[in-house]
């Protein structure tokens, strides 16, 4: 058996890529307990007669993740009078026990709203249809294939539904990532990615290398900030 770590955190055991001998006997099954979670290990049966022995292929398993110790980060704002933006990042390795097998996200106002499941590589989402100047709770949960996050909330008011226009409306613009190059930083190599990805917004844990990489996987600060403002009106 060697078992091979699943995370970066915590630091790797010293018994990591080593072969140990786990079971001795004749039954046909045996349960290896004590384990670390979210981990690969790799297992051999070898089997010996009054002649000789031989050994069989090697198989792996994996455990299964542990009790997220901290909830996604989540913000949201509205975008006109009935839709509003939602955006999250994905909790660390460690800070999930595991890897992020689905996002939960639910929308309510007075009364109770659905449950938008949603992949691990979506980071946000537009939810439309929604009643002018109502305050929604947004909530988030993040399941790791055997527990789920507890849950990250957020309040957001839609504005008022009277046509007409703004005064002032300001953006924050993050970072996008193209899907037609493969590198993690300013100063890497092209390396043209082939084929091409999907284009979506960067996050603070997508590599260590990247500039705006946050182990604790917090929000990327904006690379800058839109802001249209009316400064005069016609009559």
């Amino acid at each position: 058996m060697v078992p091979t770590l699943a995370t970066t955190s915590p630091p790797p055991s010293e018994d990591l890529h080593r072969w140990f001998h786990v079971y001795s006997g004749t039954k046909l099954f045996y349960e290896d307990k004590g384990l670390s979670r979210f981990t690969y290990y790799q297992y051999q049966l070898t089997v010996y007669n009054d002649v000789g022995y031989t050994s069989g292929d090697i198989v792996t398993a994996v455990t299964m993740a542990g009790v997220p110790l901290k909830p996604p980060t989540l913000s949201a704002h509205a975008i006109n009078h009935t839709a509003v933006q939602v955006n999250w990042n994905k909790p660390s390795l460690q800070d999930l026990q595991g890897e992020v097998e689905s996002f939960f996200l639910t929308v309510k106002s007075s009364k109770s709203g659905p449950l938008l499941p949603y992949g691990p590589e979506v980071m946000s989402t537009v939810i439309g249809d929604l009643w002018p100047s109502t305050t929604y709770l947004i909530s988030l949960q993040v399941f790791n294939g055997a527990h789920n996050t507890t849950k990250a909330m957020v309040n957001v008011t839609t504005p008022d539904g009277e046509c007409g226009w703004a005064q002032r409306v300001a953006q924050d613009l993050i970072p996008w990532d193209a899907g037609t190059d493969s590198g993690v930083s300013y100063e890497s190599p092209n390396k043209p990615t082939a084929p091409q990805d999907k284009i979506r917004p960067l996050t603070s844990l997508d590599h260590p290398q990247s500039p705006f990489y946050d182990p604790e996987g917090g929000a990327i600060t904006p690379v800058a900030r839109v802001i249209v403002e009316r400064i005069a009106r016609k009559t």
